[in-house]
């Protein structure tokens, strides 16, 4: 949940986090019919390199073409339009071993077919790497975005098919990765998978968009600067806006996001309209706000997730107090939490005055299905479930409650509550329940195809270290 006077802020900056104004295209060249290597040194050491970046000629790159940046730092504007070919990018990467620093944007602008791979961009005002204007199929791979207004943003009309992978994006004064409104059409999916996103101003990666894979990454200890932010948040401005949907979240790692003096700081955030996603064997853990949020949102499956010890609270600012939620805008009586699937996850609370899940007073009356769930409390004393107006703890009573196989109640034991790592939880060796599939980034993958959920292993363990 984004409030309005957050909103109105992310309007106002949005023009100096997002956009670049009035960059030109920079430096044409002559184009040959066989792909080139193009060097670039600023320290001039390298014969026949180019000495800044824009001398390359950028809008004549052609499929194959190789730009090697070697090691120094570039103060240019780099706005990139040449077209590669499927199969046969081109590639712009720096010297193995070495870390260039860009500091400023790199723009890839009706760009098509591009790797970029090992570059740094650090202390550029607006966004460290922009997708804008047709740019399509564009890989950004072992890159950093750090000190800039915001680490790899999409929007004015890009269009899909992209991979943000394995990249470093933090210290930035908005959004690690953020979506601005751009749409990708089925079998055009753009992904963004094994980034590290942390201490970023607001969100860790935000998407005001359909048909983006969202997965393998750690994103942790962000909302530094701007409370109503998530760690991961798919975002609808309005109720017919085309956005937040089709959406898939999995195998994240997701920690320690800051709210101190709102609702949100959640590890995991389905807010308002954003219907008809799937989040699955997600890890999420001490967040401020809850595991996982859905917010008048509709029609989403959320099943083999691990929550534990959330909501911390800080400020004393939460209404929902719990590990996940499901919730309405009760001030206005939206009621779009319906029709939602939660199964076979893990929900563990440990602080006294929270509970594993809560639903409130709207969402309990919808059809929403709940159940295969490990819910369990860590305090004897403590309540299990939030349901409509009430607290309770005995999980009998909660499962005549609320339509869905019934949930069970059980410790599962991990082995390290005290300490969570950055994979995640581990099992304990006395653990009640199955541990099954393989360890990826932390959380346990298992083959979805043709299997009911019911059937699946419950939540999203983290594998022992050997």
């Amino acid at each position: 949940m984004i409030f309005e006077w957050a909103m109105g802020f992310m309007r106002l900056t949005k023009w100096r986090g997002y956009g670049l104004g009035g960059a030109a295209i920079l430096a044409l060249g002559v184009t040959t019919a066989t792909a080139r290597t193009i060097h670039v040194d600023a320290s001039e050491s390298t014969v026949r390199a180019l000495p800044s970046l824009a001398e390359v000629p950028w809008a004549n790159l052609k499929p194959g073409d190789d730009v090697v940046v070697h090691a120094g730092t570039y103060p240019d504007v780099v706005v990139i339009t040449g077209q590669g070919a499927s199969g046969n990018p081109i590639r712009i990467h720096a010297v193995g071993g070495t870390a260039p620093v860009i500091e400023n944007s790199i723009v890839l602008e009706g760009a098509r077919n591009i790797v970029i791979d090992g570059l740094t961009v650090r202390d550029a005002e607006n966004s460290g790497f922009i997708l804008r204007r047709g740019a399509e199929a564009i890989t950004i791979s072992g890159s950093k975005v750090e000190h800039s207004g915001l680490g790899v943003w999409i929007g004015d009309g890009a269009k899909g098919r992209h991979r943000i992978l394995n990249n470093t994006l933090n210290d930035n004064q908005t959004h690690g990765v953020a979506i601005d409104l751009v749409n990708t059409a089925p079998g055009e999916e753009s992904v963004i998978s094994g980034n590290r996103i942390f201490r970023n101003g607001m969100h860790g990666v935000e998407i005001n968009g359909n048909g983006y894979i969202i997965e393998k990454n750690t994103v942790f200890e962000n909302g530094q600067t701007l409370s109503g932010t998530s760690n991961i948040h798919l975002f609808a401005r309005t109720p017919n806006q085309d956005a937040g949907k089709h959406n898939v979240i999995r195998y994240n790692i997701t920690y320690g996001e800051k709210d101190d003096s709102g609702q949100d700081g959640n590890g995991i955030q389905l807010d308002q309209w954003c219907d008809d996603n799937e989040v699955y064997f997600n890890v999420s853990f001490r967040n401020d706000g809850a595991g996982i949020a859905v917010f008048d949102a509709a029609r989403n499956k959320i099943y083999n997730n691990t929550l534990f010890d959330n909501m911390i609270d800080p400020g004393h600012s939460h209404a929902y107090r719990g590990e996940l939620v499901m919730a309405s805008d009760y001030t206005k009586n939206v009621n779009h939490s319906t029709k939602n699937l939660i199964a076979n996850n893990i929900v563990v609370a440990r602080r006294p005055e929270n509970v594993a899940i809560y639903v409130d007073r709207l969402s309990s009356g919808n059809p929403n299905v709940i159940g295969g769930n490990v819910l369990f409390h860590q305090d004897p004393a403590g309540q299990l479930f939030f349901w409509k107006d009430s607290r309770g703890r005995d999980i009998s009573d909660w499962n005549k409650r609320k339509k869905g196989d019934p949930d069970i109640a059980v410790d599962p034991t991990f082995r390290n509550p005290g300490r969570p790592t950055e994979n995640g939880l581990r099992p304990g060796m006395n653990s009640r329940l199955p541990k099954t599939g393989k360890s990826v980034e932390g959380a346990v993958m298992a083959d979805l195809t043709g299997k009911s959920l019911k059937k699946l292993p419950f939540g999203a363990y983290a594998e022992e270290t050997q």
